[in-house]
């Protein structure tokens, strides 16, 4: 079953490469779709508590600096400035989820156009349970799509979770499940 052909998320995305071709089951699917399509509600989700922290330090006069390490920060301020400046850090973090979106094609060498990337962005297949469609399956699709001109994946295959005797979901860090 292959499902309709439409718009996704905030990209204006018309070609096929926007979306996977089939989901399985449909209609778990259409709640991912949905999911994509509210883009911007998901980038002002409440503030995340773990994560990384954004590499964004202020200067006093609101001037943003980006860079990988506060010393880098503190030496561009101090150029910008002409003196050493007092720095405050950006205090956000990059939920974990955001991170891990970023995994199908940083895995390959992103930013650079590597032959491995080439070779297997986008892969043919996800295998994923339902629960985490909107934490990590949208923010694949969205990140895919700003970064790469489209989706990460070609089919998306959405399994029901494997519970324990008390129907909880089994996890490795509770120890209700093997580790591989």
């Amino acid at each position: 079953m292959v499902c309709g052909r439409k718009n996704l998320g905030a990209t204006g995305a018309r070609s096929r490469a926007r979306r996977p071709d089939e989901l399985h089951p449909e209609k778990l699917g259409k709640d991912l779709f949905r999911l994509a399509g509210e883009y911007p509600a998901l980038v002002r989700l409440a503030p995340a508590l773990v994560g990384h922290q954004i590499p964004a330090w202020y200067g006093p006069d609101g001037k943003v600096f980006v860079e990988m390490s506060e010393s880098e920060a503190e030496i561009a301020a101090a150029t910008y400035y002409g003196a050493p400046t007092n720095l405050i850090r950006d205090e956000d973090v990059l939920d974990t989820w955001f991170s891990s979106a970023l995994w199908p094609f940083s895995t390959l060498g992103w930013p650079d156009e590597t032959p491995e990337l080439k070779r297997h962005y986008p892969t043919n297949a996800l295998v994923t349970g339902f629960d985490i469609i909107f934490f990590w399956v949208a923010r694949m699709m969205m990140m895919g799509l700003h970064f790469m001109g489209e989706v990460p994946f070609r089919d998306v295959y959405i399994h029901a979770l494997v519970r324990d005797e008390k129907g909880a979901k089994m996890s490795k860090s509770k120890g209700t499940s093997s580790i591989p």
